[in-house]
């Protein structure tokens, strides 16, 4: 999804609080919803270990060949 895509969707819906949802990862597997703290742009690679992005680690000055630049929401 565009950064684009997601501003057009939330400016169809009415007047409400956002959240992000997740896992627990309890036994009931049930989804939490958290407040969003923060939007920054980060970069992410593919890790086959997890089968999903994972955040570069940038704070050495890492450089991670085929990472991209993603906006990230926590």
């Amino acid at each position: 999804m565009l950064a684009h895509d997601l501003a057009k969707m939330l400016l169809e819906l009415p007047n409400i609080e956002v959240k992000f949802g997740h896992p627990s990862h309890d036994y009931w597997r049930t989804e939490l919803a958290s407040d969003i703290d923060s939007i920054t742009e980060e970069q992410v690679k593919f890790t086959a270990y997890h089968n999903k992005d994972k955040v570069v680690d940038t704070e050495y000055g890492e450089k991670v060949e085929g990472a991209r630049t993603v906006l990230l929401i926590r």
